[in-house]
């Protein structure tokens, strides 16, 4: 019907509910409205009108993509802290669906968040002293979070210290390293030679 006005306008967001516009131009069959916070990636909208008389018309799906910063919360480990463990786990939250990287110089870690948003990089090891870990979330659309730093320091990891080889006082080294090692074992766990001493003493005194 040509002659009957614009009754009512209504917009729907992806499968959802259809929403009520508001009128911006009546008289010009403009109608408007904000749209909600819409989650990072593609969407779909759709407009339907309807006259006075019942006449409808829907249009078709318009794709739209949504992107920017992601949102990325680092709940564990904290930074500048210490622990005796060898090994740590990055916990936290991002988008739906991220890719999370932890990275510490050219050794990377990565998963993948949970439909809920949260995740976890499990038993990343960690080296003596400062450990400077980066944590970045990134998704297929190109969107990708800040980068955060955080330091963790371990007490607990020991560092073999390397021994040269390349010439004859290194591999004296290594075996005098190695014989006094084992002595101090054998000293330390070996009952009868713990009693020697006691022994000997007993003797002497006996002799006088």
């Amino acid at each position: 019907d040509r002659l009957s006005t614009i009754a009512n306008a209504e917009l729907r967001i992806d499968n959802g509910g259809w929403v009520a516009l508001s009128g911006i131009d009546i008289l010009a069959g403009r109608y408007g409205s904000t749209l909600p916070v819409l989650s990072f990636g593609p969407h779909q909208l759709t407009a339907r009108t309807q006259d006075a008389a019942g006449n409808m018309t829907t249009t078709q799906p318009l794709p739209i993509t949504v992107g920017g910063v992601l949102l990325l919360n680092v709940t564990a480990p904290i930074d500048n802290s210490s622990t005796d463990a060898t090994h740590v786990d990055f916990v936290g939250t991002t988008s739906p669906g991220a890719l999370v990287r932890v990275r510490r110089d050219g050794a990377e870690w990565l998963t993948q968040a949970s439909l809920g948003g949260s995740f976890t990089v499990p038993d990343v090891p960690l080296i003596g002293g400062a450990n400077v870990f980066t944590v970045r979330a990134e998704e297929g659309l190109g969107n990708a979070s800040a980068t955060i730093m955080i330091t963790v320091i371990a007490t607990g990891v020991i560092e073999l210290v390397p021994v040269p080889t390349g010439n004859g006082f290194g591999w004296l080294l290594l075996i005098v390293m190695i014989l006094i090692i084992r002595v101090s074992a054998a000293n330390r766990f070996n009952p009868a030679m713990a009693a020697a001493p006691t022994r000997i003493g007993h003797t002497q005194e006996r002799a006088l």
